[in-house]
This record gives structure tokens, C-alpha cells and sequence, in this order.
């Protein structure tokens, strides 16, 4: 697989503290959902050999970097009848042994 030199990070750390959560528990991310739906669309499909990089929110606060490629999940009809749901297979760049799914609809982005 070929990763593009996109890099994308679309996340921006909130001030918990401001809202009364403790920090320990973990760190919350508001997201540009618009940049985020744009860039998406870019992405090339897993079959394509091609791929592009992201940055993720991990859990201690930080961002890691990622191969983003579309990886669809769904059966061909179902996914016809719901182009606004999305799958994507991402790897590790910064660390990696680390790989995953995330995926975009029209709830928001979850991974």
C-alpha cells in the first residue's frame, strides 16, 4: 500500500477543565466535521493499492498518524441504499502494530 503525502488532522483538544471533567479519566476532541466528510471523500479504496494519512485523537490526549484506506463492510445493496454510512481500515504510522476500523454516517465519525 502507498500512502499519499495528505496529512489531514481535523481534531482539536478541548479545555476539560473548563467543563468540570476530570482530565485523568481521559481527553474529549471537537472535530471540523465538514473537513473532516471533505477529506473522507478523498480517500481511495482499499483495492486501489493507494492510500492516504490521517491523525486520530488517542487515548492519552495525543495524535497518531495513520494509512486511511475505504474498506467497505456492507453488502452492496445495503450499501446502495445507505451511501452515507462509510467504513475505513486504518494503520498505524507512528506505532505500527496498530490498526483498526473507523467509519463516518450521518451520526458523526467513530473509530
Amino acid at each position: 500500500m502507498t500512502a499519499s503525502n495528505v496529512h489531514a488532522a481535523f481534531w482539536q483538544a478541548d479545555n476539560v477543565a473548563q467543563r468540570g471533567v476530570d482530565a485523568d479519566n481521559g481527553y474529549t476532541y471537537s472535530g471540523d466535521d465538514a473537513g473532516l466528510r471533505y477529506f473522507l471523500n478523498q480517500v481511495p479504496n482499499e483495492l486501489s493499492g493507494q492510500s492516504l494519512q490521517i491523525d486520530l485523537p488517542m487515548p492519552d490526549g495525543t495524535l497518531a498518524t495513520y494509512e486511511i484506506f475505504e474498506s467497505s463492510i456492507m453488502q452492496p445493496g445495503l450499501a446502495a441504499k445507505f451511501p452515507q454510512i462509510r467504513s475505513f481500515v486504518v494503520r498505524g504510522v507512528d506505532h505500527p502494530g496498530s490498526s483498526g476500523r473507523v467509519d463516518i454516517s450521518q451520526k458523526g465519525f467513530r473509530g
